[in-house]
Protein backbone atom coordinates (compact mmCIF):
# COMPACT_ATOMS: atom_id res chain seq x y z
CA UNK A 1 0.00 0.00 0.00
CA UNK A 2 1.42 3.37 -1.04
CA UNK A 3 2.19 5.93 1.66
CA UNK A 4 0.25 9.06 0.64
CA UNK A 5 2.77 11.24 2.49
CA UNK A 6 5.56 10.22 0.10
CA UNK A 7 5.98 12.04 -3.23
CA UNK A 8 5.01 10.07 -6.30
CA UNK A 9 8.45 9.92 -7.92
CA UNK A 10 7.20 8.16 -11.01
CA UNK A 11 4.62 10.85 -11.73
CA UNK A 12 7.17 13.61 -11.14
CA UNK A 13 9.53 11.96 -13.62
CA UNK A 14 6.74 11.60 -16.16
CA UNK A 15 5.87 15.26 -15.74
CA UNK A 16 9.49 16.28 -16.34
CA UNK A 17 9.64 14.17 -19.50
CA UNK A 18 6.40 15.70 -20.71
CA UNK A 19 7.73 19.22 -20.13
CA UNK A 20 10.92 18.40 -22.05
CA UNK A 21 8.85 17.07 -24.94
CA UNK A 22 6.68 20.18 -25.05
CA UNK A 23 9.67 22.53 -24.98
CA UNK A 24 11.48 20.49 -27.62
CA UNK A 25 8.52 20.55 -29.99
CA UNK A 26 8.16 24.30 -29.44
CA UNK A 27 11.82 24.78 -30.40
CA UNK A 28 11.43 22.47 -33.39
CA UNK A 29 8.36 24.29 -34.69
CA UNK A 30 9.86 27.75 -34.08
CA UNK A 31 12.65 26.83 -36.50
CA UNK A 32 10.23 25.64 -39.18
CA UNK A 33 10.37 21.89 -38.66
CA UNK A 34 7.10 19.97 -38.56
CA UNK A 35 8.50 16.80 -36.96
CA UNK A 36 11.67 15.13 -35.73
CA UNK A 37 11.67 13.03 -38.91
CA UNK A 38 13.20 15.99 -40.74
CA UNK A 39 16.30 15.67 -38.54
CA UNK A 40 16.91 11.97 -39.14
CA UNK A 41 20.12 10.94 -40.88
CA UNK A 42 21.81 14.32 -40.35
CA UNK A 43 24.86 15.43 -38.41
CA UNK A 44 23.47 18.22 -36.22
CA UNK A 45 25.00 20.89 -34.01
CA UNK A 46 22.89 22.93 -31.60
CA UNK A 47 24.44 26.24 -30.52
CA UNK A 48 23.52 27.55 -27.08
CA UNK A 49 21.71 24.35 -26.15
CA UNK A 50 20.91 25.35 -22.58
CA UNK A 51 18.93 22.55 -20.91
CA UNK A 52 19.20 20.55 -24.16
CA UNK A 53 15.48 19.80 -24.38
CA UNK A 54 15.69 19.36 -28.15
CA UNK A 55 18.61 16.93 -27.95
CA UNK A 56 17.00 14.91 -25.14
CA UNK A 57 13.74 14.53 -27.04
CA UNK A 58 15.60 13.74 -30.26
CA UNK A 59 17.72 11.08 -28.56
CA UNK A 60 14.56 9.17 -27.63
CA UNK A 61 13.85 8.98 -31.34
CA UNK A 62 17.31 7.74 -32.27
CA UNK A 63 18.56 11.16 -33.41
CA UNK A 64 21.88 12.44 -32.07
CA UNK A 65 22.46 16.17 -31.67
CA UNK A 66 25.78 17.67 -30.62
CA UNK A 67 25.03 20.25 -27.93
CA UNK A 68 27.14 23.26 -27.01
CA UNK A 69 27.08 25.98 -24.36
CA UNK A 70 29.39 27.88 -22.04
CA UNK A 71 27.08 27.57 -19.04
CA UNK A 72 28.79 25.10 -16.72
CA UNK A 73 25.57 23.93 -15.06
CA UNK A 74 23.93 23.07 -18.37
CA UNK A 75 27.15 21.46 -19.60
CA UNK A 76 27.47 19.20 -16.55
CA UNK A 77 23.82 18.15 -16.65
CA UNK A 78 24.01 17.45 -20.36
CA UNK A 79 27.05 15.22 -19.96
CA UNK A 80 25.38 13.34 -17.08
CA UNK A 81 22.33 12.80 -19.29
CA UNK A 82 24.51 10.98 -21.79
CA UNK A 83 24.45 13.68 -24.44
CA UNK A 84 27.37 14.73 -26.63
CA UNK A 85 27.54 18.07 -24.86
CA UNK A 86 30.56 20.26 -25.60
CA UNK A 87 31.93 23.35 -23.92
CA UNK A 88 32.33 26.15 -26.46
CA UNK A 89 30.73 29.33 -27.71
CA UNK A 90 29.18 29.70 -31.13
CA UNK A 91 31.71 32.44 -31.81
CA UNK A 92 34.48 29.85 -31.62
CA UNK A 93 33.16 26.40 -32.52
CA UNK A 94 35.70 23.76 -31.51
CA UNK A 95 35.31 21.40 -34.43
CA UNK A 96 36.70 20.89 -37.92
CA UNK A 97 35.17 22.56 -40.92
CA UNK A 98 32.36 20.94 -42.90
CA UNK A 99 31.34 18.66 -40.04
CA UNK A 100 27.57 19.18 -39.90
CA UNK A 101 24.58 18.95 -42.22
CA UNK A 102 22.52 21.17 -39.96
CA UNK A 103 23.39 23.84 -37.39
CA UNK A 104 20.62 25.12 -35.12
CA UNK A 105 20.30 27.99 -32.67
CA UNK A 106 17.08 28.79 -30.82
CA UNK A 107 16.88 31.77 -28.48
CA UNK A 108 20.65 32.06 -28.37
CA UNK A 109 23.32 33.78 -30.44
CA UNK A 110 23.10 35.42 -32.94
CA UNK A 111 19.56 36.35 -31.85
CA UNK A 112 20.78 37.70 -28.49
CA UNK A 113 24.10 39.10 -29.74
CA UNK A 114 24.31 42.81 -28.96
CA UNK A 115 26.75 43.81 -31.68
CA UNK A 116 26.54 43.45 -35.45
CA UNK A 117 30.13 42.24 -35.52
CA UNK A 118 29.17 39.37 -33.19
CA UNK A 119 26.30 38.38 -35.46
CA UNK A 120 28.63 38.23 -38.46
CA UNK A 121 31.25 36.35 -36.45
CA UNK A 122 28.69 33.70 -35.53
CA UNK A 123 27.46 33.38 -39.11
CA UNK A 124 31.01 32.84 -40.33
CA UNK A 125 31.61 30.09 -37.77
CA UNK A 126 28.33 28.38 -38.58
CA UNK A 127 29.09 28.39 -42.29
CA UNK A 128 32.62 27.10 -41.65
CA UNK A 129 31.39 23.96 -39.88
CA UNK A 130 28.56 23.30 -42.33
CA UNK A 131 28.98 20.70 -45.02
CA UNK A 132 28.35 21.79 -48.59
CA UNK A 133 24.59 21.91 -49.05
CA UNK A 134 24.03 22.18 -45.30
CA UNK A 135 22.04 24.89 -43.57
CA UNK A 136 21.99 27.02 -40.45
CA UNK A 137 18.56 27.73 -38.96
CA UNK A 138 18.25 30.29 -36.21
CA UNK A 139 15.55 32.25 -34.44
CA UNK A 140 12.93 32.93 -33.31
CA UNK A 141 12.30 36.63 -33.78
CA UNK A 142 14.47 39.54 -34.80
CA UNK A 143 18.06 40.29 -33.85
CA UNK A 144 18.65 42.21 -30.63
CA UNK A 145 21.55 43.89 -32.43
CA UNK A 146 18.97 45.53 -34.70
CA UNK A 147 18.17 47.77 -31.74
CA UNK A 148 21.31 47.75 -29.57
CA UNK A 149 23.92 48.27 -32.28
CA UNK A 150 22.46 50.74 -34.73
CA UNK A 151 22.45 54.44 -35.50
CA UNK A 152 19.11 54.89 -33.78
CA UNK A 153 18.52 57.57 -31.19
CA UNK A 154 17.40 56.51 -27.71
CA UNK A 155 13.88 57.62 -28.56
CA UNK A 156 13.90 55.54 -31.76
CA UNK A 157 15.26 52.49 -29.94
CA UNK A 158 12.44 52.65 -27.43
CA UNK A 159 9.85 53.04 -30.18
CA UNK A 160 11.32 50.11 -32.16
CA UNK A 161 10.94 47.83 -29.14
CA UNK A 162 7.19 48.30 -29.03
CA UNK A 163 4.71 45.69 -30.24
CA UNK A 164 3.15 47.90 -32.93
CA UNK A 165 3.07 46.71 -36.53
CA UNK A 166 5.36 49.54 -37.58
CA UNK A 167 7.96 48.70 -34.90
CA UNK A 168 7.90 45.02 -35.84
CA UNK A 169 8.51 45.82 -39.51
CA UNK A 170 11.41 48.12 -38.66
CA UNK A 171 13.07 45.45 -36.50
CA UNK A 172 12.65 42.93 -39.30
CA UNK A 173 14.15 45.32 -41.84
CA UNK A 174 17.23 46.17 -39.76
CA UNK A 175 17.76 42.50 -38.84
CA UNK A 176 17.81 41.53 -42.50
CA UNK A 177 20.19 44.37 -43.33
CA UNK A 178 22.64 43.04 -40.73
CA UNK A 179 22.32 39.43 -41.92
CA UNK A 180 22.54 40.35 -45.60
CA UNK A 181 25.71 42.33 -44.97
CA UNK A 182 27.37 38.93 -44.57
CA UNK A 183 25.24 36.71 -46.82
CA UNK A 184 22.56 38.26 -49.07
CA UNK A 185 21.05 34.81 -49.61
CA UNK A 186 19.90 34.40 -46.01
CA UNK A 187 16.14 33.83 -46.01
CA UNK A 188 13.63 35.07 -43.47
CA UNK A 189 10.56 32.86 -42.93
CA UNK A 190 7.68 34.61 -41.19
CA UNK A 191 5.40 32.45 -39.07
CA UNK A 192 3.22 35.12 -37.45
CA UNK A 193 2.99 38.84 -36.75
CA UNK A 194 0.11 38.42 -34.32
CA UNK A 195 2.44 37.80 -31.37
CA UNK A 196 3.98 40.63 -29.33
CA UNK A 197 7.24 40.14 -31.23
CA UNK A 198 7.46 38.76 -34.77
CA UNK A 199 7.55 34.96 -34.86
CA UNK A 200 10.07 34.11 -37.55
CA UNK A 201 13.31 32.28 -38.23
CA UNK A 202 16.20 32.57 -40.64
CA UNK A 203 17.98 30.09 -42.90
CA UNK A 204 21.52 30.35 -44.21
CA UNK A 205 22.70 27.70 -46.66
CA UNK A 206 26.18 26.73 -47.71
Amino acid sequence: MQNKNLPNIKNKKDEDIEKIEKRAILILNSLGFKSFDELKGKQILDIGSGMADLALAAKKRGIDIVCSDINNEYFQKGVKSGLDYRWFSGYNIHTEGESFDLVLSSGSIPMISWKRSQVVELLKEAKRVLKKGGEFRFGPGCLIAAITDSNLSIKERISYMRSTKEAKEKRRKISLEILWSYDPNIVETLISLRTKYPTLYYTMKK
